[in-house]
């Protein structure tokens, strides 16, 4: 589960290396505690 989030995330990166700057911190968290931030569901409902 750990390596897709990390995949999806750096797919999102590099599509968006600008806001990957801005949002390092919020990145971070979210490969840090994804099920907190209700992403689990999303992705895998």
């Amino acid at each position: 589960m750990k390596s897709l989030y990390r995949y999806c995330y750096q797919v999102l990166i590099s599509k968006h290396l600008t806001f990957a700057n801005t949002w390092r911190l919020e990145i971070a968290a979210i490969q840090t505690k994804p099920a907190d931030l209700g992403f689990k569901p999303l992705i895998f409902p």
